[in-house]
Parts: C-alpha cells; sequence; structure tokens
C-alpha cells in the first residue's frame, strides 16, 4: 500500500479478496492438504496484524545473506569431482538434480520445464557465472547464478545473486557446494561485482545456513511464510 494510503483499509480489502481467490482456486475434490501461504517481509509489522486477524500464522522463517567480495575463498574442484560453466545443452538433465536435490525441502514441489526455463534463462538469470559439478559425465550438483543491475543504484551494490544450488542426496557432504559457491564468487569478482547474495530457509535440512556462514555471508534481510489451512 502507498503510504500515504495507508489507514484506510486497502490492504485488508486486497488481502480479503486474495484469500477469497485463493479459496477457489484450491477447491476441489482432490483429498490433497490445501493450505494459503503469504510471504512477508519479517519488518513489515502491518501486513503481520493483518495475517494474524484473518487466521494466517507464521510457519517458516527465510533469510537473505549478503558477503563483499573481498578475501573470496580459493576455487578447487573436490576429489573426483569436475567443476565446468553452466552447459545450456544440459538443462534437461540439471532440472532433475534440482527436483531431487529439494525433494526433501519444505513447501518445495518438483519444477516443471516451463518453470526451470524462465529461472535459467529469463530475467536476471546469468549462466556465463552458473556451474554445474560432474562425476564423470553425470551432472551431480549446480548453482545457478543471476544478476539484477536495475538494483544497483538503490542497493549501492553490485550484487551477484546464488539464486538456486542444489546437489544430489547421495553427493552432500563431500564439499561440492562449497566448491561451486568458491567459484562463482570467483567469476563474480572478475565481472567487477561488489558483493555476493542467497537466500536460504533457516531450517534447511542440508545445513545450509552454517554452510554459507563458514563462506563469509552474513544476515542481510529476512521473510516469514504465514500459512492457513483451509481443508
Amino acid at each position: 500500500v502507498d503510504p500515504d494510503a495507508a489507514g484506510r483499509g486497502a490492504g485488508g480489502a486486497l488481502l480479503d479478496w486474495g484469500l477469497a481467490r485463493a479459496a477457489e482456486l484450491l477447491a476441489d475434490d482432490s483429498g490433497l492438504p490445501r493450505v494459503i501461504r503469504v510471504n512477508v517481509p519479517d519488518q513489515d509489522r502491518a501486513v503481520e496484524t493483518l495475517l494474524g486477524a484473518r487466521g494466517l500464522r507464521p510457519v517458516r522463517w527465510f533469510s537473505t545473506l549478503l558477503r563483499p567480495l573481498s578475501d573470496v575463498p580459493l576455487p578447487s574442484d573436490p576429489s573426483g569431482i569436475n567443476i565446468v560453466t553452466w552447459d545450456a545443452e544440459r538443462s534437461d538433465e540439471t532440472l532433475a538434480v534440482s527436483n531431487a536435490s529439494f525433494v526433501d525441502h519444505w513447501g518445495s514441489a518438483p519444477m516443471l520445464p516451463e518453470g526451470w526455463t524462465q529461472r535459467t534463462t529469463g530475467f536476471g538469470a546469468h549462466q556465463a557465472t552458473s556451474f554445474m559439478a560432474l562425476d564423470g559425465d553425470r551432472v551431480v550438483a549446480f548453482l545457478s547464478s543471476h544478476r539484477y543491475e536495475v538494483d544497483d543504484d538503490a542497493s549501492g551494490m553490485k550484487i551477484g545473486w546464488v539464486n538456486h544450488l542444489g546437489t544430489l542426496p547421495g553427493y552432500r557432504r563431500r564439499g561440492i557446494a562449497s566448491a561451486l559457491i568458491a567459484r562463482a564468487l570467483a567469476v563474480y569478482v572478475a565481472e567487477g561485482w561488489t558483493h555476493a547474495a542467497l537466500e536460504v530457509d533457516n531450517d534447511n535440512p542440508t545445513g545450509a545456513r552454517g554452510l554459507y556462514s563458514s563462506l563469509g555471508f552474513a544476515p542481510w534481510r529476512g521473510a516469514v511464510t504465514w500459512e492457513k489451512p483451509l481443508f
């Protein structure tokens, strides 16, 4: 809501319309649990009040982490793994790796090819600073970068985003994700960018939050997911 129009009920009216429309879209006889979720910046107390009054409750917390591109770790490939620049010809294979990597993550659902294409080639996608990790000729992990130059003036930074990072479950705890991030950070520096950022579920089951902290990322801002079961 435009700050000049705050306090006149516009936000509540829009939220009520959205909740009603969501309920319409979810009305079916599938028998599956159905919920409405709303993601809110953690400093937006006004929206939290509106959500709480309508029966939603906070269920998950996320952080955006940031680090300056100084003193970046020296990139190296883990034993038996070869890290290569993103290969668009292997997009379908990497989509399968992504879906397998996130099957145990809260709120995750398999991504369809259309959504994957948008994520890896659409606005902000930066394949020149994205990477795949190979075991022989098999993709086992990946890192997809994004870059949004339109934000530079407002943020006062040139940020390279680690937009999407995944490792097959059988290849975790081998330093592959760390190696992918180190490779990306080194290339971000070469591009002349000043900072790197990423978003993480604070309760990520892989311990990603601790990994990112060990690589120099620190809290910048956050968001909360609110939820209301429908049926």
